[in-house]
């Protein structure tokens, strides 16, 4: 059969003959690419962890007979002793980290600093 009626078209698409199609982009095909803000944000985390971990340096880690986890940290001219889990170190160790910093600390890079220091 022939091209009764239609304009002369190279094909469906206007390609030119020997142009390959364009693929479609990844995120048609519901592939996603990771965004470079992953990776910022996994390192963000990494040196939020490593400012936590450098301000726990300056506390003083120990046990008690049962094997749990205690911190002393320093509290104006004396030092305190806390559970490493509890919140009255976190506070402390949030306070210091916004001192420092002046921004605050989410819960997953405590956790890691916490887990790591232990």
């Amino acid at each position: 059969m022939g091209n009764r009626g239609i304009p002369n078209q190279m094909n469906s698409s206007n390609q030119k003959p020997n142009q390959q199609a364009e693929k479609p982009p990844s995120d048609v095909l519901g592939i996603e690419k990771p965004s470079p803000a992953d990776d910022d944000s996994k390192d963000e985390k990494a040196s939020v962890c490593d400012v936590l971990l450098a301000i726990a340096e300056s506390c003083d880690l120990w046990h008690d007979p049962t094997k749990m986890p205690y911190v002393s940290i320093p509290a104006g001219e004396h030092r305190e002793h806390c559970s490493v889990r509890s919140g009255r170190f976190q506070m402390w160790l949030r306070g210091q980290f916004y001192a420092e910093t002046g921004s605050g600390v989410g819960r997953e890079p405590m956790n890691q600093a916490i887990e790591t220091r232990c």
